[in-house]
């Protein structure tokens, strides 16, 4: 407003402080104009129509008026900026006046003023105030506090002193409320936290900091130690993370003047939240800030992903590993911090470790720096993947320099009692073994002292300076004890979201809201940290880990049950949407109901974050195993249950091999602990069976299927469900070892005992009735599987509905056998619109959506247009490589795709060298025998053969046909094919190229090429 009128001024305080009150919101009320003071405490601003001798019925009484505002009012803070003449009494008003208001309301207040008793020059407050906005200060945090405009100012406009209070829940606040900031502070845009949650964590670190000699020495040696990798390793209090905290704002220390805030490119503060997909989430979103180039090398990994022989590629692979392999500059130098290796839990910490490890040994990440912090005694100091790094070693502060920060805060703030204490307390300090580092600092200078006994200094203790600091803050029952309890659940670090720790005190019976948590906040200072304070993305925890112990002790004297907290926050992540409360909960849920023993909740949990990425589902069951191992115990069931999908997902994710090896280990435990009948020891049978059959062990997975079906007819009966489940998978990998015609005698008995006890609409009836049609198909009736399926069809869009995955499967399979029946436009068309269904309800990134473009892709090539199937399958390799990694069963297969139409496109050449390559990836990654590898050589001596090679062709046809033998056996279609194929390019060798009534059979639709993909 510009020059209102008192009644003008007043109506808009009214209005202001009623939409701050109703929205929760902090507010911020500036004065640029008269003021003048009549005597103690009297301090008026003056309105367009105010006379020079003032009252309260003309112009604004500043403490009284305040004081009324905060009596009907409560706005989540309120920060007052005056820049007038004799403001000094305003303050001194403020400070008598407003106090037991907000101790009795509670609340959190910033008043900050230009002037003493004397005038207030030519706007020079305001002026300043406005041009620090604009250049920022170095010296502060991730934002201004009114607090940090008094220095500035006071260099800046001589002729006037200006006065800062800062009151909290009416006690002058030792740094007051980070979250009553001006505005974001532009010395810090180039930080590689700015804008980050992390950013509060470095404001509290570096807040106050006293830099001594031996900070200074640690941070030299940081910087001028060579190597890819440096760890600070101390125990827990010794300046670790503050040693980073000044890495990423070099300027705060005086010995790093010639480094910039660039010189630390990304830096993550880990806790016991942490996993390898936030650390990923976290480093990803840094590094986008931070370096131009880094979008574009995102985007060209989801385009392209060329392989670098992985296995798989899980979230940190495709959004860190492989965009900053693509980097490199002469020159460049990318550093990471990664503080606190030691913090997550037991399997996100193995994760973690290798990740570091990768980023700093890797030759194509040569450019990369890592500078880890590390707690000694954890073990992971030790760890083998670490045994390149430099150590550079961080010993606790002095006891002079504890002394020392202690003095600098109270000097000149000390009763006579106090101040004999201190002195005590400095000559006595090194002769203490001080445990807590600079934690014992930061407490001490919180201390109140008109509340507290001088003996505290008498015995330094880190449990005994936590218990005084919760009795400073009055912490002793209800929503203050409770809240305190829920931080304490959620650990170090600020990762438990403002809105769901009022959700929790909810569950718990407790009305709260955003204000009250904010004041309970600020009055538990260094117990507590905030990132992005004042903002609705606020977000609280303990400050350290040391902390954990003597606050949890605490609660347990005021009889807190600590289970509670767990309970509560579990209840709110179940019913809240809220996109910050589901991002901490993937990091956090499963240990919250461990911790009050709900392992069926967690399991349940951790299966709803399953998702299309099978790499990614395999690092989060990897991520929680250990807990479950630690906490719940290795055999209990919930324990095996985990495993198993842990095996599972690794399956799934190409590492076929290890999930063979992982069930065969969750086979015998479940035998030892739960028997060899029980359902859960003939599950991991099963899955035991179906990975064996993938590896291309089909003989084993038969074998295996076929104890198992005897083993569940004794157990569960000829008609449980369990068993007519074997009998259906036992029937399929009969069906792919050549058995076609026995596969479909077993389905025909199997139809019947489904239709009886489940009836002829269940989804395994169903089910069946679609792999019966597949065999009959596979077994030459073409005519017969198609009208299998359309009936199939139309029977799962009437039960289950048109856009059910099984719906869509079976309209896949239908259009695959018109296709094989020779209508090919029919199959195009009808591709096509599974694909766009596919992709709508299951995503383009699916399994099933990709086996959709790959059939459609061999129909295209089928019907001519082989340009437009090579375009189709180089896509769809580059895809299956972002999805599913370099080495996966079904990107090889579409490698092998690629090969076959590139060759069917006057190619032959680039076929053959294609194949090369791909055979070699196959037996690397699968095996010699595995079916992939078979059919990788197969088309790799019709390729030779096309080239007018034929002799290789029929060498390598005469062996493989050796091998199929061995490993198919004699019926196998794949060995009748190969035997068909060697007497079709021996024909050719004999009789130069006359044409044969032999041809060779390289169809497209035949597993040879399609493999795994083949409905």
């Amino acid at each position: 407003m510009v020059s209102p009128t008192i009644a003008e001024f007043i109506g808009a305080l009214d209005q202001a402080f009623a939409a701050a009150s109703d929205q929760q919101a902090t507010l911020l009320i500036s004065f640029v104009g008269h003021g003048t003071a009549l005597g103690s405490d009297d301090f008026y601003l003056l309105a367009l129509d105010s006379p020079s001798i003032p009252d309260s019925r003309i112009a604004f009484h500043l403490a009284q008026g305040i004081r009324e505002k905060l009596n009907r009012f409560s706005p989540d803070g309120l920060i007052v900026v005056v820049d007038a003449c004799e403001t000094e009494q305003g303050a001194i008003g403020a400070a008598r006046r407003w106090v037991d208001v907000l101790a009795h309301s509670s609340g959190r207040v910033e008043l900050l003023v230009a002037s003493g008793d004397g005038p207030a020059y030519s706007g020079c407050f305001t002026r300043t105030m406005v041009s620090t906005f604009s250049s920022g200060l170095a010296a502060s945090g991730e934002y201004l506090l009114p607090a940090d405009l008094t220095g500035p100012i006071a260099a800046a406009c001589t002729r006037q002193q200006p006065r800062h209070l800062s009151f909290s829940a009416g006690d002058a606040a030792t740094f007051g409320d980070p979250g009553l900031w001006l505005v974001p502070n532009a010395a810090r845009r180039d930080d590689a936290v700015t804008g980050r949650p992390i950013a509060g964590s470095v404001d509290q670190l570096t807040r106050g900091l006293v830099l001594t000699d031996g900070l200074r020495e640690q941070l030299s040696a940081v910087v001028e130690t060579s190597g890819r990798l440096r760890a600070v390793v101390g125990p827990a209090g010794c300046g670790k993370s503050t040693l980073m905290a000044l890495l990423v704002r070099p300027s705060l220390a005086d010995n790093l003047e010639d480094l910039s805030s660039r010189y630390i490119t990304a830096a993550v503060f880990l806790d016991v939240t942490a996993t390898i997909e936030s650390f990923a989430t976290e480093l990803s979103a840094q590094l986008r800030h931070r370096l131009p180039d880094y979008e574009a090398a995102i985007d060209a990994v989801e385009r392209e992903l060329i392989s670098r022989g992985d296995v798989e590629l899980g979230l940190f692979d495709r959004t860190v590993r492989e965009p900053l392999a693509r980097l490199t500059k002469p020159g460049r130098r990318i550093t990471l911090i990664v503080d606190g290796l030691d913090q997550p839990a037991a399997g996100s910490r193995e994760l973690l470790v290798a990740a570091v490890s990768m980023l700093t040994r890797r030759s194509d990440l040569a450019h990369v720096r890592v500078i880890a912090g590390i707690r000694s005694g954890t073990g992971v100091e030790d760890a083998p993947e670490l045994a390149h790094m430099r150590r550079i070693n961080s010993s606790p502060p002095a006891a002079h320099d504890i002394a020392a920060a202690v003095k600098t805060h109270w000097d000149g703030d000390q009763s006579t009692e106090w101040a004999a204490a201190f002195d005590r307390l400095v000559r006595e300090l090194d002769a203490q073994d001080l445990a807590g580092g600079w934690l014992l600092a930061r407490l001490l200078t919180e201390i109140d002292q008109s509340t507290s006994d001088s003996n505290i200094l008498g015995t330094v203790d880190l449990d005994a300076l936590v218990r005084e600091r919760l009795n400073c803050a009055a912490i002793d029952s209800g929503i203050h004890a409770t809240t305190l309890a829920i931080l304490v659940a959620s650990g170090e670090g600020p990762a438990l979201p403002l809105e769901l720790l009022r959700s929790a005190l909810a569950c718990q019976g407790i009305v709260s809201s955003h204000t009250q948590i904010r004041d309970i906040a600020v009055s538990l200072g260094a117990l507590v940290i905030r990132g992005r304070s004042g903002t609705p993305q606020e977000a609280l925890g303990i400050a350290h880990s040391a902390l954990i112990p003597p606050l949890t002790a605490a609660l347990n004297e005021l009889g807190i049950d600590l289970d509670e907290p767990h309970r509560s926050i579990v209840a709110a992540i179940e019913t809240s949407t809220d996109e910050q409360i589901v991002d901490y909960a993937r990091g956090s849920a499963v240990r919250h109901y461990l911790s009050f023993g709900n392992s069926a909740g967690a399991l349940s949990y951790l299966t709803g974050l399953d998702s299309t990425r099978a790499a990614d589902n395999r690092d989060h069951w990897a991520s929680w195993l250990p807990t479950f191992v630690d906490v719940v115990g290795p055999d209990r069931a919930d324990t095996l249950a985990a495993r198993g999908h842990l095996a599972w997902w690794r399956g799934e994710s190409g590492d076929v091999s290890t999930a063979i090896t992982e069930f065969e280990q969750l086979e015998a435990d479940l035998r030892r602990v739960m028997g060899p009948d029980a359902p859960e020891t003939l599950s991991a049978r099963e899955s035991l069976a179906h990975w064996h059959g993938d590896h291309g062990d089909t003989a084993t997975a038969i074998s295996e299927l076929e104890q198992l079906l005897t083993d569940r007819r004794r157990v569960l009966g000829v008609d449980h469900s369990d068993t007519l489940q074997t009998a259906h998978n036992l029937a399929w990998w009969r069906g792919e070892i050549g058995d076609v015609a026995g596969a479909i005698t077993d389905y025909e008995r199997i139809l019947p005992a489904r239709l009886r006890i489940l009836g002829p609409d269940h989804p395994d009836t169903l089910r069946t009735r679609n792999n019966l049609a597949h065999w009959r198909g596979e077994h030459g009736d073409l005519n017969g599987a198609i009208v299998e399926y359309e009936h199939v069809l139309a029977d799962r869009q009437r039960v289950l509905g048109p856009e059910h995955p099984d719906t869509l499967q079976t309209a896949h399979n239908l259009a695959n056998r018109r296709g094989e029946n020779g209508d090919l436009i029919t199959a195009i068309t009808e591709y096509k619109h599974i694909l766009t269904e596919r992709s709508r309800v299951l995503g383009p990134d699916h399994p099933n959506t990709l086996r959709t473009r790959n059939t459609l892709a061999q129909w295209l090539g089928e019907n001519g247009d082989i340009d437009s199937a090579v375009t189709e399958y180089e896509q769809l390799l580059s895809d299956r490589r972002r999805i599913l990694g370099s080495d996966h069963p079904d990107t090889l297969t579409t490698r092998n795709n690629v090969s076959y139409w590139r060759g069917r496109n006057a190619n032959a050449t680039s076929a053959v060298v294609e194949l090369k390559q791909l055979l070699d990836d196959n037996i690397r990654a699968l095996g010699p025998d595995h079916p992939l590898t078979l059919i990788t050589r197969s088309n790799l001596a019709h390729w030779h053969g096309e080239q007018g090679n034929f002799a290789t062709a029929v060498a390598e046809h005469e062996q493989l046909l050796i091998d199929r033998l061995r490993v198919l056996g004699p019926e196998h279609p794949d060995t009748h094919r190969t035997r068909r194929n060697a007497a079709y390019w021996r024909s050719r060798h004999n009789d130069g190229d006359a044409v044969s009534n032999v041809e060779p059979q390289q169809r497209p639709d035949r597993l040879d090429v399609l493999g795994s993909d083949h409905p």
